[in-house]
Order: C-alpha cells, then structure tokens, then sequence
C-alpha cells in the first residue's frame, strides 16, 4: 500500500473517477483534494483535525483511491457533531446558500481568469500552473457541492421515513413519487437533443444527410467548421450552428473528473449518434416521458390529499406540503454537479 496506517475507499470523488488515472492528474491531484478538505474542515470545526497528510488520493494499479490515516478519522469523528451544526448553519460558506453566492461564483472567477489567456502564447510553466490553479478550485468547488448533497439526501430519506411509518396506506404511492417530474441538468440536455434530431427533420436534405454521413465525420467536422462530403456549405453551416449551441449549454457535463477524458464538447460523437437514434424514429420522446411522470405523481399526490379520505391532520400536512422540502433539495442537486464540467479550454474540468 502507498501509505500504511490507515483506510482506503473507492468513495466520494472517486466515484467520478472511475478509470485509471492520466499520470499528470494523479500527481495533481493527490494534494489538490487533501488541500481542499483541509480548507473545509479548519474553517468549519476548527484547525489542526486534518493534518497534513491525514487525506490523500493515491493511485493503486492507476486506480485512485481515497486515503484516511486512521488517527485522522477518529479526530474527524470526534468533530463530528460539530461538523453536522456547521452544514446546517450554512457555516464556512457550505449548504446550497455557500453554494449559490459563494463557492460557484469564485469556481466561475478563477475559469474566467484563464479562459482569457491566450494559450498559444503561455510557456510550459504557465501551461502547468494553469492547470493546477483550474484543478484546485475544482476540487474546492467540489467539496463545497458535497456539502449540499447530505442536506438533499437527508431531507428525502428523512421525508420517506416519516411518510411510509406514519402517512402511507395500502395502495398508497411511494415516497419517490412526490419528487417525480422535475427538471434535472440531464433531463434538460436530453430535451435539447431530442428537439434538435425534430428540427433537422424539417429541414430538407439535413436528416438524410446526417444519417449517411458517418459519425467520426460528422465529429471531425464539428471541430474544424468545414463540410463532410455529403453536406453542401449552407446545409452543414445551418446544423452545425443549431449543434454547436447544444455543446455550448450540454457539451462540458463530467463523467469522469480526470482532466485527459474528453467532454462531449471535445468529442461529439456519442451525442451524435443519439441524433442519429432519434432521427431513425427510435426512443422515447423525453418531454412526454416527463409530462406522464409529473402527471402521474399529481395523480396519485392528490389520493393522499386532505379530502381524499386517506390523509388527515399530520397525515395531510406531509402529503400537501412536507413534500416540498426534498423537491426543493433534490432539484439542487442537478446544478451543483452540472456545474463542475465547466472549466477553461481541456486544461481542467472541462
């Protein structure tokens, strides 16, 4: 093991971390994540509960793996308490308030401050502080966002508790159903592509042309703004333009947080293959697939609604209105994590 005494997880930001790593992001980001949650914590619960060393991000095999020395985690247990009144006070700028007027518009400060530079001109030496800086303030920016996410999950689980002990009957809806229907980051980006393949079959010639052209064409061109060969130059510029607006809003979503995975900005072609999908007549449409979910949580919503005769006095109260908690919650999840794949140029998050 890299370091002895302590405990290895594939867990939290591992989790976006699913290949092994590019070598240049596993030596960045050892420190840059320890860096981060040495920030959090001093501010939280006070100095000296993670020391230097305490967390790490060591890679197994190329695999990365998250590390806690053993005496690091019971000091950060024994601050647990502590830790639990600072999220719920929205203290050292965590919870969705830290999240909204703090940590995202410093994130959206430092990728500002590099997209500027023109990075044909930067040396060697700027290239690399460049990307350290951009994966430092991702790795702020994301310890921030996992403290928006316990509030989500706390008040969904709490709320499915409650609901299935004491509000829930036979034939009743599930918890799960009181929070369907909502947009979400991926719902919206799916929309977009679904509604992008309806235009291009209004369009004459367009939809034929995309389905016979192949994708890695299609991809090659989308980068270097000239034609495939089945494509004249009003008909490509006219899709490209409508496609190139859709990378902009959808194309920087993350997968995989390591800096070398491409982003579909970078790479089209799985998002060009579902054009392609969709143009063929397959899949569902996603806009009916939400309006049914929706509908379908109103509809069973309202059997457990004051009147009803299944709900009344509390009963009502969670049905009608404690509902509302984990839609609120739940819908900030979709933001937070979009926002994580925007950064500056490929150097970063993407």
């Amino acid at each position: 093991m890299p370091y002895p005494k302590g405990m290895y997880f594939r867990a939290s930001i591992v989790e976006q971390l699913p290949d092994p790593l590019s070598p240049l992001f596993a030596d960045l980001v050892d420190g840059s994540v320890s860096r981060s949650l040495r920030a959090l914590m001093n501010e939280a619960v006070g100095t000296n509960v993670i020391r230097e060393d305490d967390v790490g991000l060591p890679t197994i095999n190329g695999y990365a793996y998250y590390y806690y020395r053993t005496s690091g985690m019971w000091r950060v247990m024994g601050k647990a308490l502590t830790a639990v009144r600072a999220l719920a006070r929205g203290q050292a700028h965590m919870g969705v308030a830290g999240w909204r007027e703090f940590s995202h518009p410093r994130y959206e400060q430092v990728i500002k401050h590099w997209s500027a530079k023109p990075v044909t001109e930067l040396s060697g030496a700027e290239l690399l502080k460049g990307v350290q800086a951009l994966l430092d303030a991702g790795t702020v920016y994301y310890t921030a966002v996992q403290s928006v996410i316990p509030l989500a999950a706390t008040s969904e689980i709490s709320f499915g508790a409650y609901y299935n002990k004491f509000v829930r009957r036979e034939g009743d809806p599930p918890a799960l159903t009181f929070i369907l229907g909502y947009d979400s980051e991926p719902i919206r980006a799916e929309k977009s592509l679904y509604d992008l393949a309806a235009w291009a079959r209004g369009v004459p010639g367009l939809a034929s042309a995309i389905l016979h052209e192949p994708t890695t064409a299609l991809a090659e061109s989308q980068r270097t703004g000239f034609p495939p060969a089945g494509f004249s130059e009003p008909l490509w510029q006219l899709w490209r333009l409508r496609f190139q607006d859709h990378l902009g809003r959808f194309g920087h979503a993350v997968y995989n947080l390591d800096f070398a995975s491409p982003v579909p900005a970078d790479d089209p072609s799985a998002l060009l293959d579902t054009v392609k999908f969709y143009l063929r007549g397959q899949g569902a449409d996603p806009h009916e697939r939400q309006r049914h979910s929706a509908a379908a949580g109103r509809t069973k919503r309202a059997g457990s609604a004051p009147g009803s005769g299944r709900a009344a006095g509390p009963r009502s109260s969670v049905c009608s209105g404690g509902h509302r908690t984990p839609r609120r919650s739940a819908r900030m999840r979709s933001p937070t994590s979009a926002s994580r794949g925007r950064s500056c140029g490929g150097c970063c998050w993407n």
